[in-house]
């Protein structure tokens, strides 16, 4: 039965996904908001207005940065081919001697083996799919619509004006009947996943904010695009990291003549996110929220699986609010001990 019930719950996510991820994408994005709607609150201006406020910002803010950015980045999606052919033709022109000299040791083996009267072997060629198409690819076409986006700003509209809805669901949980002791643990779980995601949030634009202003001193073009990238991956650790390397490397081989200057753009990029990952999150954020590292790819892995980019994002902040729920409830603490370091 367990494993029936487990099936139907991600056959749920998956065919739901077009309700379910703007729903969670407008809870989410009110959490990491919350604390400045509250500030504005603290300071007598009305939660509507403030929260009207906060949402129009973040819309100008998004809008800005769409339309400074979507040019370039539709530029180098629409080049990604004959950009990945000038890639290849510089590091074979790099590695020509090597494998030139790989070539002369495989045919004296060949003579001395007997080797060179076997067939030569059958030419191959790899087929690569659109960027587009890798990115895109298991995301919902909701979120891409005018229609989804108008859904996750109207809910996150609601969610920021009424305050203490989400911890209302809490008291739904039959174990906590005591009403006082469920509005404070409900408390405490909304301060400590709105702390932990804005938090989260603040770090991954820092990281971003770092690598483009390093990569416009390294004069590689179009900074502030990798920046937004390396900002908006990171929230995928391990995986996201790993595609913001590749992809810096990519540019850094294509933008570049020299090889070592080329290498220097993703070897700066590796250095600022050991920075941030191995020592400014964890003094930061604590050791009490360290999620285990094999939980937290496999989350980011499964999550990608039923909603694309956007479960990808959204993977270890849902990881991270679980075990924040299960540290605060008595009887889940073995499943947030499970799901730490």
């Amino acid at each position: 039965m367990t494993g029936i019930f487990v099936l139907l719950v991600f056959y749920t996510l998956y065919f739901a996904a077009p309700v379910l991820m703007p729903i969670t994408l407008a809870v989410v994005l009110s959490l990491v908001l919350s604390p400045v709607v509250n500030h504005l609150a603290a300071r007598r201006i009305p939660r509507p207005v403030a929260a009207a406020c906060v949402i129009l910002c973040l819309l100008g803010f998004l809008s800005t940065a769409i339309y400074a950015l979507s040019e370039p980045a539709a530029r180098w999606i629409e080049t990604a081919p004959q950009n990945l052919h000038q890639v290849e033709d510089k590091l074979k022109a790099r590695l020509q001697e090597p494998l030139a000299a790989l070539e002369q040791a495989y045919g004296r083996l060949a003579q001395i083996t007997g080797l060179e009267t076997a067939a030569p072997p059958r030419p191959f060629e790899i087929q690569r799919p659109s960027l587009t198409r890798m990115l895109i690819s298991g995301t919902p076409e909701v979120i891409g619509g005018i229609g989804g986006v108008a859904v996750i700003f109207a809910l996150l509209f609601f969610l920021l004006a009424s305050a203490g809805l989400p911890r209302k669901a809490l008291y739904l949980i039959p174990k906590l009947n005591n009403k006082k002791q469920a509005r404070r643990i409900a408390l405490a779980i909304e301060h400590d996943v709105t702390i932990y995601l804005f938090t989260i949030t603040l770090i991954n634009i820092g990281l971003g904010a770092a690598v483009a202003i390093t990569l416009h001193f390294l004069d590689v073009p179009n900074p502030l695009l990798w920046g937004a990238m390396v900002t908006l991956f990171n929230f995928a650790p391990y995986v996201g990291s790993s595609i913001s390397f590749l992809v810096l490397a990519f540019v850094g081989i294509l933008s570049f003549d020299s090889l070592w200057r080329a290498l220097l753009v993703p070897a700066a990029f590796l250095g600022l996110a050991l920075l941030e990952g191995q020592f400014l999150t964890p003094a930061i954020v604590g050791k009490r929220l360290n999620l285990s590292p094999v939980l937290v790819f496999l989350s980011v892995i499964i999550w990608g699986w039923l909603w694309g980019v956007a479960g990808l994002l959204l993977a270890v902040p849902l990881l991270a609010s679980v075990k924040i729920i299960c540290e605060r409830i008595e009887a889940l603490h073995p499943l947030g001990k499970f799901l730490s370091r």
